[in-house]
């Protein structure tokens, strides 16, 4: 599937819950997600996570906060910013 014009991996779509999951070949990758516990859901906004070491047989994986974009969740985030932001993790040096 293809959201925030970048193919994820996996994803979950309820009636209170969007995530979508992104892994690129340098070793980083995404979780996006909308729901009544992120920032910005309120106003229809998404959280970003950078992430790494993505396991699809739970899917499990650990949030990066070393890394030159986001060193914790950034809420409060337009489609337009999350693009922008899966572009930039797309980029970096691999892990």
């Amino acid at each position: 599937m293809i959201r925030f014009g970048h193919e994820t991996i996996n994803s979950v779509e309820t009636e209170k819950r969007h995530q979508y999951l992104y892994v690129y070949e340098n070793g980083y990758g995404a979780s996006v997600v909308r729901s009544e516990m992120s920032y910005g859901s309120e106003k229809g906004l998404w959280e970003l996570a950078v992430i790494k070491d993505f396991d699809n047989s739970g899917p499990s994986f650990i949030i990066d906060y070393d890394n030159s974009i986001a060193h914790k969740p950034i809420g409060y985030l337009s489609e337009e910013d999350v693009e922008k932001l899966l572009d930039r993790i797309k980029a970096l040096p691999s892990v």
